[in-house]
């Protein structure tokens, strides 16, 4: 039932956005993304993996991502689980902690982006996101 709410609700606020580009809306697609991952159906999780990549911008560089939603982070990290992508999984789990700023969660960022590094092939996009995180220095 939340899922169908969202999806509506989704679809009026992505017509509203034709009409006024400055209005946003990643709040309603994060929360469908969270209802579609939380209904524990498989089913759902590629469409939940696409709807939180985008409004995440988790295929972008590191400091082109949505910085401020780490439950939408974490949902991404939860789908990609699900479905067996642990290299994915890590990196969404570092973008979530490294995104929180705070010295430890940067540190800890850093342990998930160096495991996700040991799944990616060096060079690829997912390699080099983690290799940003891993070499970040926290401002002392």
């Amino acid at each position: 039932m939340a899922i169908a709410a969202l999806r509506k609700a989704a679809g009026l606020l992505e017509k509203l956005k034709h009409a006024n580009p400055d209005v946003s809306y990643s709040q309603t697609k994060i929360m469908l993304g969270r209802a579609l991952v939380a209904s524990n159906d498989p089913r759902l999780l590629d469409e939940a993996i696409a709807l939180l990549t985008n409004v995440l911008g988790a295929d972008k560089p590191l400091w082109q991502g949505e910085d401020d939603d780490w439950l939408g982070w974490w949902q991404l990290a939860e789908a990609y689980h699900r479905k067996g992508n642990e290299g994915e999984a890590l990196l969404a789990t570092a973008r979530k902690l490294f995104y929180s700023g705070g010295a430890k969660d940067i540190r800890e960022a850093q342990i998930y982006a160096k495991r996700a590094q040991q799944i990616f092939a060096r060079g690829t996009r997912g390699w080099l996101i983690a290799e940003d995180i891993v070499t970040y220095k926290i401002p002392t």
